[in-house]
């Protein structure tokens, strides 16, 4: 008999077909088959911030991909001999600079694209089995509640619906089912793989050498993973190896229990076959060859590993049952076993309505899923964090593209918690900077011999008495440390919070600012120079420094960090003579470097360099990591912008070409996240304490209709906004601290009435930007002036 599988998925992935392989029975070796998706995130993904699951698998067995923010291997590979700028200097100039380069790459860099380790690990499968399939599942957007996945089976006259979610504000990974006219045959399993890696010797060939990692002390394999069960609850538990953040191991329990009486369950250990295989064409790692730049998949490994799983067999299931599971770690609790059996016996006897409605509420917030910080204790020193681009919730794999490490250098999405007034969400990243300031000055001294903090490229959630440095000619991007410290800047532009900014802010803007004004250098020319520098992802180090002189991004970024941290100083009153000679050094930057067309000039990366097809668009970063370029800059620098982003080349992230055209009020067929809906963007005029100019609206299509409020603009101000096929129809402005309220006219041509809550009289505005004193507390109604 044939089974129709229909999967419809109400989230994520509207009219995606994903193909499928022919069922085999369940102890069987699986074949492999294809994956339409390259890299480690596979099918449809749901997370909640902290777990998350992926929907894959073949007809008969619907397989979810188990993660979780905290599952990492912390160990640390063999520490290195820290790189000095005076060594940098000299090995540079050297006429075998290349062979010296490569002794220098020898160093930091190689065991960085070599370990497997610090790098978040999966938890496990969780698969269920309907034998008999033998179709294609179609994945369509049909509506299935926020966050939740819907699967329906039709098995002649029998009929399986099953909806799946990952709770909003709790551990739970939810499966509520019905079935119509009874079901028999259907299994689930909790799976966990024995972990593949098993370093060797690599070889590069580029540079020439080889080295035996398996030499290295600590760098052994894991224990397998073991499975156990106690009547209707099965689970698998997984233990890493002890290292500095847990130094008594680090353990998981991936568990769950159903709510059909009569289930038998089963735990299997050290076999082959128990999981569902994957494969991807784009496969490209066996044993042997285990260099991590890029993004190679090895699922070959994974598959043919043994593994580890508690299997519940369902008898025949009529009407309305439940499977629940979960996942708990060392950083819950010590028990995690105890933890997660308690978790899952409260939890069953739910209305199954009443959890889902509470799931909805804590999904209300668009944002939920998107979290990159997810407040939820701490592991060593270091908040618990997701890593950048889910690699710790969608971890399927032993090795994780770059670790799944945090880049300090991703930052510039931080603005969209202060706008959508969600600072909450990112207090996590604060405390993790914080915590890292010792050793950010640590890093000045050691490796600079200058003052102040520097932070390297990445960070871990791991306990560490160091900063991480993985590569020496990465970390030489000296705006990193810039943009690791903005945030802290713009929170208080944002909320007006004067406590923060001395007490929390101030202390690492400080630390930033030592190290520039001692980093940058003075010429003949009048102006400070950045030098050594490298441009994000491009040139790397080059002979006598030719290409590491005056990147856009670290002159636009220092200039950036100076200036907040003068205007902070003067705000508290503090360092009167640093400051001075901060504000002095950002006002005499050297200008971006530009290079000459038929049409006129343009921004690249690096002074004296031509354009290149760019991995990032270093020649815009005054615009959308710095502020230093908006609308209201002069002509004749938004006439090089505009032209730039025109004739810019970039294959890795075009979505930051169409940001700065969206920050720059030049691209309204698409809106680029919350900077499509407010901008508030401009200098901070400490004299008249001034916000940016306030855009509600800037940069939609015509067609657009949308509402939004409690949004936050420079300036501690709070803004509510509507607009209906592009036009700006509603305006309110609350000031939080009573600064000059700075605003670009929503409605061009004609006059502004500005009504302050409790005053008769309007304020009667003209022009493109406008400007009004506010009071602390007051709320301001905008409207344009009847013709």
């Amino acid at each position: 008999m044939r089974t129709e599988l229909l999967l419809v998925a109400g989230l994520l992935a509207a009219g995606v077909v994903i193909a499928m392989s022919a069922a085999l029975p369940a102890e069987a070796a699986l074949a492999p088959f294809p994956i339409r998706v390259a890299g480690h995130v596979q099918g449809l993904g749901i997370t909640n911030g902290d777990i998350g699951v992926i929907l894959w698998g073949p007809n008969n067995r619907l397989t979810f991909n188990v993660g979780k923010a905290d599952v990492w291997d912390r160990r640390r590979y063999a520490n290195e001999p820290v790189r000095t700028l005076a060594e940098i200097k000299e090995w540079v100039t050297r006429d075998d600079f290349l062979q010296e380069w490569a002794g220098l790459y020898r160093g930091i860099c190689r065991s960085y694209c070599a370990y497997d380790f610090p790098g978040p690990k999966p938890v496990g499968q969780l698969i269920i089995g309907l034998p008999g399939a033998e179709a294609e599942w179609t994945v369509e957007g049909r509506g299935a509640g926020p966050g939740a996945l819907m699967a329906t089976a039709i098995r002649g006259d029998q009929r399986l619906d099953l909806r799946v979610y990952v709770h909003g504000s709790r551990t739970l990974i939810v499966f509520e089912g019905a079935a119509h006219k009874g079901i028999d045959g259907l299994w689930f399993r909790l799976y966990r793989h024995r972990d593949t890696l098993q370093l060797g010797t690599i070889y590069w060939g580029k540079l020439g050498f080889e080295y035996d990692y398996a030499q290295d002390e600590g760098n052994g394999p894991m224990d397998p993973p073991t499975s156990e069960y106690e009547k209707d609850f099965g689970w698998v538990t997984q233990v890493f190896p002890a290292e500095l953040t847990f130094p008594e191991g680090f353990r998981y329990t991936f568990a769950a229990v159903s709510s059909v009486p009569g289930v038998r369950v089963e735990s299997v250990q050290g076999r082959r076959g128990l999981g569902t295989a994957a494969h991807s064409p784009h496969e490209r790692v066996e044993a042997g060859d285990w260099l991590k730049l890029g993004f190679p998949t090895h699922y070959g490994l994974i598959n043919r590993a043994p593994g580890a799983a508690a299997t519940f067999h369902l008898p025949p299931v009529a009407g309305r049952f439940q499977i629940l599971a979960t996942v708990v770690t060392t950083t819950e609790s010590t028990d995690t076993l105890a933890l997660g059996r308690s978790r899952l016996q409260e939890a069953l006897p739910e209305s199954p309505a009443e959890r889902f409605v509470a799931h909805q509420e804590a999904t209300k917030d668009p944002s939920y899923r998107f979290l990159t910080w997810k407040k939820g204790g701490f592991y060593g020193d270091v908040p618990l964090c997701k890593a950048l681009g889910d690699a710790s919730q969608y971890c399927c794999q032993d090795s994780t593209a770059w670790r799944g490490d945090f880049h300090f250098n991703e930052q510039q999405y931080g603005r969209h918690y202060f706008v959508g007034n969600k600072i909450e969400q990112i207090e996590p990243y604060f405390e993790l900077v914080e915590k890292l300031l010792p050793l950010g000055q640590k890093n000045a001294r050691e490796v600079y011999d200058m003052p102040g903090c520097v932070f390297t490229l990445v960070h871990y959630p791991a306990r560490t008495d160091s900063v991480v440095h993985t590569s020496v000619v990465w970390e030489l991007s000296v705006g990193i440390t810039a943009l690791t410290m903005k945030p802290f800047w713009e929170r208080y532009l944002y909320t007006g919070d004067e406590e923060f900014l001395r007490e929390r802010a101030y202390p690492v803007l400080r630390g930033g600012a030592r190290f520039y004004a001692a980093y940058v250098t003075p010429e003949e020319d009048g102006y400070y120079h950045v030098f050594p520098t490298v441009s994000p992802e491009h040139w790397q180090l080059t002979k006598d420094f030719a290409r590491n002189k005056d990147s856009q991004s670290a002159l636009s970024l220092i200039k950036y960090h100076l200036h907040a941290a003068a205007q902070a100083a003067e705000i508290l009153g503090e360092d009167e003579e640093e400051r001075e000679n901060w504000a002095h050094i950002a006002a005499h930057m050297a200008p971006y470097p530009t290079y000459d067309t038929p049409e006129g000039p343009i921004f690249v990366d690096v002074l004296g360099a031509p354009p290149i097809t760019y991995n990032i668009p270093v020649p815009l970063t005054g615009i959308w990591w710095a502020d230093q370029i908006t609308p209201e800059s002069p002509p004749e620098v938004l006439a090089i912008a505009r032209r730039t982003i025109q004739k810019l080349e970039t294959t890795l992230r075009p979505y930051h070409v169409k940001l700065c055209s969206c920050l720059l009020g030049d691209y309204p067929g698409t809106i680029c996240g919350v900077e499509g809906l407010l901008q508030s963007r401009g200098g901070w005029d400490m004299a008249k304490k001034r916000g940016g100019w306030i855009r509600p609206f800037p940069c939609i299509p015509d067609n657009y209709t949308y509402r939004f409020e409690n949004f936050l603009a420079i300036g501690a101000f709070e803004v509510d906004s509507a607009c209906n096929n592009g036009t700006v129809t509603e305006l309110t402005i609350r000031s939080r601290v009573g600064n000059i309220c700075q605003l670009v006219n929503p409605w061009p041509g004609q006059a502004l009435l500005v009504k302050e809550e409790g005053v008769t009289e309007p304020l009667r505005l003209a022009g493109s930007h406008v400007q009004f004193p506010t009071h602390p507390g007051a709320t301001y109604q905008i409207e344009p002036e009847a013709p």
